[in-house]
Order: C-alpha cells, then sequence, then structure tokens
C-alpha cells in the first residue's frame, strides 16, 4: 500500500476506550485503572501499585512489569533501555483482548528525553520534536490497535499561579503534555479528605472526550449519566452511546 491509499471509511467506532487519567497521588488513578477489562497488562515504572493491585488480583487475570530506570546512567543505557520498550509496547498493541496500562507517561518523558539527549537541564524547544515525536508514535500504535489502553500521568502546581479562595493552585501535568488531546478521553482525579461518605472520597473530571463531547465538564461518579461508579467499563460504555 501507498502512503496516501484510501479506504473506506469506518462504520462505528472501535468498542475499545484509550483513556488517559491524571491527578496528584491518591487520587484513585490505579484503581480506576485495575477496574478496565482483563487480562491487565501494567507497565509499573512508577511502583504504585501496592495496596491497590491486590484488591483486583484474586478475580482478574494481571501482569505486571517493573522496569527499573536507572537515576545516574548514561544517554546509551537510556536510548538502550527507550528501545526495548518499544519493542514491548509493539508487542502489547498487536494483543486482541484486555487492557494496557502505562505508569506513568511523566517517568516515561523522562526516559525519552534521557534517552535522545542524555541527562540534560534544558532542551532547546526546537528540538522537543526529537523526543516528542517518539512519544506520539507510541499513542498512535495503540489506535491502531484492539486494545484499551490507560495513560496515567502526575499533575503538579502551575509555577507562578495564583490560589483560589480555599489556597489551592492550578494544576497541569507533568511530562508529556499533549497526551491529553492524544487521548480519546481524558480525566482529572481529585481526592476529598473532608467526605465522611466513602462512596464520595474520590472523584474525577471528564477534561476532555472526543467520542462523547457532552461529557465535557461533567463530575462522575453521576448516575443521571449511567456512571454509578468509578469504573472504566461503565465509562466506556458511556463515551460510545
Amino acid at each position: 500500500m501507498g502512503t496516501f491509499d484510501l479506504t473506506a471509511a469506518p462504520l462505528e467506532a472501535p468498542r475499545r476506550l484509550i483513556l488517559h487519567l491524571s491527578g496528584d497521588y491518591g487520587t484513585g488513578k490505579t484503581h480506576l485503572a485495575f477496574t478496565s477489562p482483563e487480562p491487565i497488562f501494567y507497565c509499573n515504572f512508577d511502583r504504585g501499585t501496592e495496596g491497590v493491585v491486590e484488591k483486583f488480583s484474586k478475580d482478574k487475570e494481571i501482569y505486571i512489569a517493573n522496569p527499573v530506570i536507572p537515576s545516574d546512567g548514561t544517554q546509551q543505557e537510556y536510548y538502550a533501555i527507550w528501545q526495548e520498550f518499544k519493542a514491548f509496547w509493539k508487542e502489547l498493541c498487536q494483543k486482541t483482548q484486555g487492557t494496557i496500562v502505562l505508569d506513568t507517561m511523566t517517568v516515561l518523558t523522562e526516559l525519552s528525553k534521557n534517552a535522545h539527549f542524555g541527562k540534560t537541564l534544558e532542551i532547546p524547544p526546537n528540538k522537543a520534536y526529537v523526543w516528542q515525536e517518539p512519544m506520539r508514535e507510541m499513542v498512535r500504535q495503540t489506535h491502531d490497535s484492539v486494545m484499551n489502553a490507560i495513560f496515567i500521568q502526575r499533575r503538579g502546581e502551575v509555577w507562578g499561579s495564583v490560589p483560589d479562595a480555599k489556597g489551592r493552585k492550578p494544576t497541569d501535568v507533568r511530562g508529556f503534555s499533549a497526551m491529553p488531546y492524544e487521548a480519546q478521553a481524558s480525566i482529572i482525579m481529585y481526592r476529598n479528605d473532608e467526605a465522611t461518605d466513602d462512596s464520595q472520597r474520590f472523584y474525577g473530571l471528564i477534561d476532555k472526550c472526543r467520542h462523547n463531547m457532552r461529557l465535557m465538564g461533567k463530575v462522575i461518579p453521576d448516575p443521571s449519566l449511567g456512571l454509578l461508579n468509578l469504573d472504566f467499563n461503565e465509562l466506556r460504555t458511556v463515551v460510545h452511546s
């Protein structure tokens, strides 16, 4: 096939979901990821599954990779790990059932930067594409797959921002900043420590949803939307409804 060969447009969107989850530590991102369809293939860069995966592993088929990224490696070492990750991700995208989880895109961003530039304090803006394009290619492979996929990303305070009346500053994603736009849906996760009911302690804001734009700006769980829980399967059904 040529680069620009035409094919008939699909009649309906694939029923799988490519989801972006961002939030601070302890906001329920990992828990939501483990509600996804099995088998679950979890790339655990962030070592955040302990205490959560055990709640699901007795009843679900879950496989976890725990890659070790050296803090003082050379560019050659980082590049070798990056190449190994690319092959690993390609293999996961070729599977035919279940969910791929990447935790976190924040750590993977640092790996890509170190692999392509070494450990440097600043990368010239006109060279950012060198580390960003390989990450976009990884996401494109996911879109070409039949697998569900979840990309987890940390958030942090916006530098120089002004706090609101409750003393909270606005946040943004750490790492690959384009990721919320690359997924089919992007949810910001929160934790309400003042909640007296555990069922109301964790919630999410649907920040972006290209398949169902009426969901954008909605806070979940929301029974009126058919989202009774913070559950991947419920979310996938509503996104594609």
